[in-house]
């Protein structure tokens, strides 16, 4: 038995025991929920594992823990899985209920629950615990493994592990929320994570406050409905209490958007399930934390709310759930997702509201309870309006007491109904409904002061409408109502009511195995379970041997549970628990090596040349040695290496003339063809998850996207195992057998396109930090497309942006087309410029120019401002004069706005100059420094090694193409 409080972890420690059991013990497993709790030994098989989640939590109400036969259920359970060594059996559940149940437990339940044997309670998890906790949810909800990369290095991670708001119900509730989100990155998630554990509710204001008033409506009405509620009573309860809201609120909200802003709110506040056993559809919260919020903004920001609620509310829980007359606590014991708190206290004017409506419109007002909440013993939208009338007048003195004056009218009104009911009753009609006639006595005791009927005419009228064995547990209460008219009564009727009570039980058996289609349901168990005993203690009766047969016959039923049992029962005794929770030794940053255990393994570096020399395969190694080799670049890959050589040799491809391109492409199209895939498919495929990919040590991608991706390309049932050496297995993620490989695929699917779409998708792919290897691939792919489509006009869009009216507007010019700026942090003791940030457009442009051999990075301007960049090669190539450093720097210094700003690594002051460049070389002064230090005979020798690229190329056959 796992117990802690709600969020601790228990469901999730349940798992990850599950996750080893499953790998070493058991053949399978079995997930129950609370309601199918007394289902676990009827599901309990050799090697299985059983988890029952909160199995006396959310579901279990206070009338059944009173219910002696539940916690016999429990012994049952305890002992029969306790005595085998192969069956195995988690329950979860809060520690607060555990608590509870031990206040009135019977002695065997005591003793179960009070030894250390079974029960390990999650009170506080371990940081190593919580950082397992986060990276399971990651690797459940199939996160990527930059995401674990990230968490190595990333100090926000440490920071959620030790945030005092941590907890597995929140961090999958955040998780879900991301994931619905329209950006995801690792880059941000850790961050992101940590602001919302900082203020989960301020997380669901700010997301609330974004809902229309439509949507907004509907989440406060399924709040004080309960949860789950029938989708056509959630839009007939809309129906109506919008009318009012539009009114009083002066909300806009849309009847007409019902449906399509419930289908918004499914993607983060609520759950639409369509019911198999009840047949129909039904809505309810995804999280307890939504509940959480509405109750508060209901109570403070949203109050003016609750005037339309009470004023349309077409059910009677409605009113009921979470508003109150006076302190105290909410009962929603028996929803799958609870709600807790105070309820919420009306002022006197809503109380007068509160009192009109329910007076007015008693009779209207039937519950919205789904049905599954039978189960728990409540009422629902099936009962009628005579079933739940006396249910109803005990909540109207529990919310107006009839003992004050101020509440005369209710006290009026339930003794006019109770009158009416008695005036009514002849022989054709019982004095209430069946249902009704659980809470009669409890009313007549309210009212006990008012009411001047016999006590004898009660009695007996209530005996005469009984038809339900049931009925006569509550007919006992009388005893305590009207001790003396009850004890005359009993004496003079004991033995009809004893044959009587034995005749209903035949009866309500029947009855019960008839609406439940041979099955017993809860009414027929509780009969069977608890009823009949606590019959048979009330009135004093035996069931004989012969009696319970015929039972037994009939019904084809088994009730040796009814037998009297003379032999005592042994109590069983459990030693004391010999499991010790040593303390954790608490370790600064233990976590680098947990994160570890979830990565890949260290690749070993891979020896082409063993496997060549060990194949024999001699001639494809002296290819590799030579300079110009098309297997040369993938050499430190073994599954594309081996899988290529392999390919080369047995179909006897000559690579002597082949670049790498041509070399994947010709071993792309047989593996193709091998897997049964088309190429171009496979392609499109590939590029759809080549654009999730995030910067990482590998490029990976999870398993389902990379299915996905490859379905929704078109491919026919293809085998994810089919995929290798193009796609192969990183641990429990997926990567690209190598670099080549992602490289070439992005220029294949380049490659099917023309025109302007072909040119913005080049540059798109520049922009990836592939190098200029793409363009490579790309002028091996079709070189004459590449050059007429691509290269040609975007040197050409260069150079047609420059202004040639002299040399300042070329260099001004030149600037302002990649809209160069930069920030300098001043250093006061070295007298010198500290590159500080800096951001441009157009980079790809580097890319394209290192292709035609121009070596030029727009970063080369930052050089002239930074002494400790001007060294060596630099020099050389920038033309740099560093005589003119000095007077460039007093330039700035006298004309650059500044800031004052903190130096991250020693937190001293540091000022800052700002520089858009263009701005700052338009002064004449300024641009004559540029010309002496180099910068304009920088700029000059760029845009003529670029002019003479387009006039080479344009007047050459493809063939002869240079630069």
């Amino acid at each position: 038995m796992l117990t802690g409080n709600p969020g601790v972890g228990k469901t999730t420690t349940a798992m990850m025991i599950a996750n080893y059991f499953l790998s070493k013990k058991v053949k399978d497993l079995i997930f129950l929920e609370e309601r199918d709790y007394t289902d676990t030994l009827s599901v309990a098989e050799e090697n299985r594992l059983i988890i029952v989640d909160d199995f006396w939590g959310q579901n279990f109400s206070p009338q059944v823990k009173s219910h002696s036969n539940f916690q016999r259920e429990f012994q049952r359970i305890i002992g029969s899985i306790a005595n085998t060594k192969n069956r195995y059996l988690i329950l979860t559940s809060r520690d607060y209920v555990i608590r509870d149940v031990l206040r009135g437990a019977e002695p065997e339940t005591e003793n179960l629950l009070d030894t250390n044997k079974h029960i390990i309670n999650i009170k506080d998890l371990s940081s190593e615990d919580k950082v397992k906790i986060l990276l399971n949810h990651l690797l459940f909800y199939d996160f990527d493994l930059s995401y674990f990369h990230r968490a190595q290095y990333d100090d926000t991670f440490e920071y959620i592990i030790m945030h005092r708001n941590y907890s597995p119900r929140h961090l999958d509730f955040f998780i879900k929320s991301y994931l619905n989100g329209d950006y995801q990155s690792s880059y941000t998630f850790y961050e992101s994570l940590y602001k919302y554990l900082d203020n989960p509710r301020a997380f669901w204001n700010e997301v609330f406050q974004k809902l229309n008033p439509t949507a907004k409506a509907i989440l406060l009405i399924l709040l004080v409905s309960g949860d789950p509620m029938g989708i056509e009573d959630l839009k007939a309860s809309f129906n109506d209490i919008q009318i009012k809201a539009r009114e009083i609120l002066y909300e806009a909200i849309i009847p007409g958007d019902f449906y399509k802003e419930l289908k918004k709110l499914e993607e983060l506040y609520i759950s639409i399930n369509q019911d198999e056993y009840y047949y129909g559809t039904t809505i309810k919260f995804q999280s307890p934390g939504i509940k959480d919020y509405l109750l508060e903004f209901l109570r403070h920001d949203g109050y003016l709310w609750i005037h339309a609620i009470i004023l349309k509310a077409r059910f009677f829980n409605q009113l009921t759930l979470v508003f109150g007359t006076k302190e105290e606590k909410i009962d929603d014991y028996d929803s799958d997702i609870p709600l807790y708190g105070q309820k919420i206290l009306l002022s006197l004017d809503l109380k007068r509201l509160l009192k009109q409506k329910l007076l007015s419109e008693f009779k209207e007002l039937s519950f919205c309870n789904h049905e599954e909440k039978e189960l728990t013993d409540q009422l629902t939208r099936y009962h009628s309006n005579d079933e739940t009338e006396y249910f109803k007048l005990i909540t109207l003195n529990h919310l107006f007491p009839i003992e004050r004056d101020e509440n005369k009218d209710i006290r009026n009104f339930m003794l006019e109904s109770v009158l009416a009911d008695i005036k009514s009753y002849d022989d054709n009609r019982h004095v209430v409904a069946h249902r009704s006639m659980i809470y009669f006595p409890s009313v007549v005791r309210l009212l006990l002061p008012y009411l001047e009927t016999s006590p004898n005419d009660i009695i007996q009228i209530y005996y005469e409408s009984i038809t339900f064995a049931t009925e006569y547990r509550y007919f006992y209460k009388f005893k305590e109502i009207y001790p003396v008219a009850f004890q005359k009564f009993y004496v003079n009727n004991i033995q009809r009511i004893r044959k009587h009570i034995k005749e209903l039980i035949f009866d309500e058996i029947e009855y019960y195995l008839e609406q439940d289609e041979e099955e017993i349901g809860i009414e027929l168990d509780s009969l069977l379970m608890g009823g009949i005993e606590e019959l048979r203690t009330q009135y004093s009766f035996r069931l004989t041997e012969r009696y319970l047969k015929e039972l037994e016959t009939t019904f084809e039923l088994d009730l040796t549970s009814l037998r009297k049992e003379n032999k005592s029962r042994k109590k069983t005794r459990y030693p004391a628990s010999k499991f010790e929770q040593k303390e954790k030794e608490y370790k600064p940053k233990p976590y680098a090596a947990i994160i570890e255990e979830y990565l890949p393994a260290e690749e070993v570096d891979y020896q082409p040349i063993r496997f060549l020399t060990t194949h024999g395969y001699t001639e494809l190694l002296k290819n590799l040695k030579s300079n110009k080799s098309a297997l040369s670049s993938l050499k430190d890959e073994k599954e594309i290496f081996e899988s290529i050589c392999h390919f080369i040799v047995e179909n006897k491809v000559t690579i002597r003339y082949l670049d790498t391109y041509q070399l994947i492409e010709t071993f792309f199209n047989y593996h193709c063809v091998r897997i049964n895939v088309q190429a171009e498919l496979f392609v499109k495929a590939a590029y759809k998850i080549i654009e999730g990919l995030e910067q990482s040590n590998h490029y990976s991608a999870t398993k389902s996207r990379v299915v996905k991706a490859f379905k929704e390309a078109g491919t026919q049932k293809i085998r994810i195992e089919d995929l290798k050496p193009i796609l192969i297995p990183y641990n429990t993620w997926y990567r690209f057998g190598h670099s080549d490989i992602i490289t070439y695929i992005i220029a294949k699917y380049i490659d099917c396109f023309g025109g302007d779409e072909s040119s913005e998708l080049v540059t798109k792919s520049l922009y990836i930090p592939y190098d200029h290897r793409i363009l490579q691939f790309l002028q091996s792919a079709n070189a004459t497309k590449f050059w007429e489509f691509y290269i040609i006009p975007e040197l050409e869009k260069l150079i047609g942006s420059i202004n040639f009216t002299d040399q300042q507007t070329i260099l001004l010019s030149f600037i302002d087309f990649f809209s160069i700026k930069f920030e300098l942090a001043w250093k006061k003791k070295e007298k010198s410029f500290e590159f500080s940030s800096g951001s441009n457009s157009e980079s790809h442009y580097e890319n394209i120019l290192h292709f035609c051999g121009i070596e030029f990075y727009i970063s080369d301007f930052e050089n002239y401002f930074v002494e400790d960049y001007q060294h060596g090669d630099n020099i050389t190539k920038l033309s740099v004069n560093t005589n003119v450093l000095r007077r460039l720097y007093e330039r700035v210094i006298n004309t650059v706005p500044r800031r004052t700003s903190r130096y991250t690594s020693n937190g001293d002051p540091v000022t800052v100059f700002n520089i858009i460049l263009y701005d700052f070389l338009k002064a004449e002064e300024n641009y004559i420094i540029a010309e002496d230090i180099g910068m304009v005979s920088y700029v000059q020798g760029t845009i003529q090694a670029i002019r003479s690229i387009i006039e080479n190329n344009k007047v050459l056959p493809t063939k002869h193409k240079r630069f």
